[in-house]
């Protein structure tokens, strides 16, 4: 209402929600709704307590359009003038317009107004603005200024990373985010999202290679798989027989075993023998022998969960004492969980005995048992025709194989990285199958003696599809 009690139009409004201006161009008592000229060069029905009245006007319609366009801006000298007169008490939008820029007009009442949304050196209502106390705007202005300095920075520093030409200071403590999910330690890396990379484990590990944070040493797939690399607690207590260990057969000074491995191998844990008899064995590394359950050893290994070998050396699953007790071939003798059976001419295992034991082992790499097989020397002459009854066994039962390259990985002191060939020898063959033969001898001594246990299977091969050969 105007000074009379009339209807007033044409006033310059602002909305409380939206912080949008409008002019009024028509009011309805009757439902208390003006119906107000937007920016968008539409009309609103707009609530009465859902605005403010920022000037009287008259303000026509391009007056609005005008006034938004090329807005005015107060300057900052003004802006503190205006701050220190309303130490003494507050004003209406009208003195502050007029403080801001010497008279009160409706472009004047929205450029003062925005100044009191900027919420630093005033607050309030249109029909009462008041200054904040000055320690209060001191502090919440050299925040912005911080803020503001760190933007820049930032987008100072994306700048760099875009060019690759990151400074010291950047390598240092700027690509954090970057190598958590390079390390599978994040899930998302703000920095990549920024530059428009997908953000994913691998393309983090590939970005830090190319910026220069890391070199081809740095390798994340332990952190990635959550492998403990730490070392064991110096304190654990020396590797002794476990309460179960019970007796053991006494195979050492009867037969040589064979830990048959690849070169470097620092925890073998089974090897092969043939007893005098003719009886063939698969003795397999007891650690259970030397680990109660609940005891330090065993929550070291629930820990880790396996060996995990690495292009610097070995994370191992149990202490290095509980490896050098328990590892075929690492003492004069070895304690060993052994399995002993016999293979009829058709390739099928009879007479299957499993029984904890003390057994004498050699160690020897793949190489110099594929030659001693080659020069068709015992007891490996004997134990590889053996393999190969047993193979053509499950294959004629639909056994199927699949031989594929392999490589080893090795990592020089001078961080020099080395790939080498492995070759498919004899003598990988005739550990495999080996191997496969003692799963079989298991799961048949379980059976006959009720023995709960787990067991690893695989349906039928499904009838051959014609056209695809036989192989």
């Amino acid at each position: 209402e105007d000074a009379e009690g009339g209807l007033m139009t044409d006033g310059l409004i602002v909305l409380k929600k939206t912080k949008e201006p409008g002019v009024i161009q028509k009011m309805n008592p009757s439902d208390k709704k003006c119906e107000v000229l937007m920016p968008t060069k539409k009309t609103r029905k707009i609530k009465h307590q859902d605005m403010l009245l920022l000037h009287p006007g008259p303000v026509r319609s391009w007056e609005l359009f005008e006034m938004l366009e090329a807005p005015m801006k107060a300057t900052a000298t003004k802006v503190k003038g205006a701050f220190e007169a309303l130490q003494a008490g507050p004003q209406d939008l009208g003195a502050l317009a007029e403080l801001l820029f010497g008279e009160y007009t409706h472009q004047t009442a929205w450029a003062a107004w925005q100044v009191v949304l900027e919420d630093v050196y005033f607050h309030g209502t249109p029909d009462e603005v008041l200054a904040y106390d000055p320690q209060r705007v001191k502090d919440l202005l050299a925040e912005r200024r911080r803020a503001a300095k760190a933007q820049q920075e930032h987008e100072e520093f994306v700048e760099r990373v875009r060019k690759n030409e990151l400074t010291e200071e950047d390598h240092e403590g700027r690509l954090g985010g970057v190598v958590d999910l390079a390390l599978g330690e994040a899930t998302g890396c703000a920095l990549l999202k920024e530059i428009g990379i997908e953000q994913t484990p691998q393309n983090a590990h590939r970005m830090l290679l190319q910026w220069g944070h890391w070199d081809e040493t740095d390798c994340p797939w332990p952190s990635r798989n959550r492998v403990n690399l730490a070392p064991f607690d110096p304190d654990l207590p020396e590797a002794k027989w476990a309460s179960g260990a019970g007796e053991r057969r006494q195979f050492a000074g009867t037969m040589k075993a064979f830990a048959i491995d690849p070169e470097g191998t620092l925890d073998p844990d089974d090897a092969i023998s043939l007893a005098p008899d003719g009886k063939m064995w698969v003795h397999v590394a007891d650690a259970a022998g030397l680990v109660d359950a609940g005891t330090p050893f065993d929550e070291a290994a629930r820990e880790r969960g396996s060996s995990v070998y690495l292009p610097w050396g070995v994370a191992g699953m149990l202490p290095p004492q509980v490896t050098e007790a328990a590892g075929l071939g690492l003492g004069a003798t070895s304690p060993a969980m052994s399995f002993g059976f016999r293979l009829d001419d058709e390739g099928a295992l009879h007479d299957i005995e499993v029984c904890k034991s003390d057994v004498e082992v050699t160690r020897m790499p793949y190489g110099e048992a594929h030659e001693l097989i080659e020069r068709g020397e015992e007891p490996f002459k004997t134990l590889f025709a053996a393999a190969m009854r047993f193979r053509e066994r499950r294959e004629a039962n639909g056994a199927v194989g699949f031989q594929f390259p392999d490589a080893d990985v090795s990592v020089s002191e001078d961080g020099q990285v080395a790939i080498t060939e492995i070759p498919l020898l004899s003598s990988n063959e005739l550990v495999m199958e080996f191997m496969l033969m003692a799963g079989e001898a298991a799961a048949t001594y379980a059976l006959d003696n009720g023995i709960p246990f787990l067991f690893s299977s695989q349906p039928a091969p499904a009838p051959r599809r014609a056209g695809l050969g036989t192989q």
